[in-house]
């Protein structure tokens, strides 16, 4: 007959599978539960490239409804990422629907700064993020396990790119856990290690 100990330890185990799993599988069941459209949508683009921007913009057109927030580098000359806008007439009503997030271009850190700013929506809602191609799985492997987790259904959207840049399944591996400690202590090493390092060209 089991002890305690074992049983304890399965209840452990048990309670750590739904936690983790909780990013897939809440959003899912939201959908399920609620009628009509999302309380909010929002197109989320990774703006450090102007395609990106362009792409996301092309998007939002097409979802009158939706927010567009373009995530931008701190301390980076704004002009240098609205570029992709250039030549867009915004109406009012679009020019309302739009907004900055200051960031520092590390993909964790932009999708800890984007689910902070999307907790003061209505919602949970729907979230589209934009990036190259190359970049896309990943982006949306952080963003599901951050967002997902505040019931936030997360799609991708591949933009125009030049990169070419190909994935490592190790950078995924890394930025998956550096997520799921994000949702456990709310640490990403934003202000303390990322961001200064990147400010210096370090990586």
């Amino acid at each position: 007959m089991p002890d305690r100990r074992f049983w304890l330890f399965c209840a452990a185990g048990a309670s750590l599978t739904v936690w983790w799993i909780l990013p897939w599988w809440l959003p899912s069941l939201l959908a399920s539960l609620r009628r009509g459209e999302p309380a909010s949508q929002v197109i989320a683009v990774a703006a450090g490239d102007f395609r990106r921007t362009q792409s996301g913009v092309a998007l939002w057109h097409l979802r009158p409804r939706a927010l567009l927030a373009l995530m931008a580098p701190e301390g980076a000359d704004q002009a240098m990422h609205t570029h992709g806008l250039r030549g867009v007439a915004l109406l009012p009503d679009e020019r309302r629907r739009l907004h900055w997030i200051r960031t520092c271009g590390d993909s964790v850190t932009e999708m800890a700064d984007l689910t902070r700013w999307l907790k003061g929506l209505p919602g949970p809602g729907s979230v589209t993020v934009v990036t190259s191609p190359e970049h896309l799985g990943r982006l949306q492997a952080i963003a599901t396990v951050m967002a997902g987790d505040s019931g936030w259904r997360v799609e991708g959207f591949a933009s125009a790119s030049a990169e070419y840049k190909p994935e490592s399944e190790l950078r995924l591996l890394r930025d998956h856990l550096r997520a799921q400690l994000w949702r456990a202590t709310g640490w990403t090493g934003r202000d303390s290690l990322i961001c200064p390092a990147r400010a210096r060209d370090l990586f």
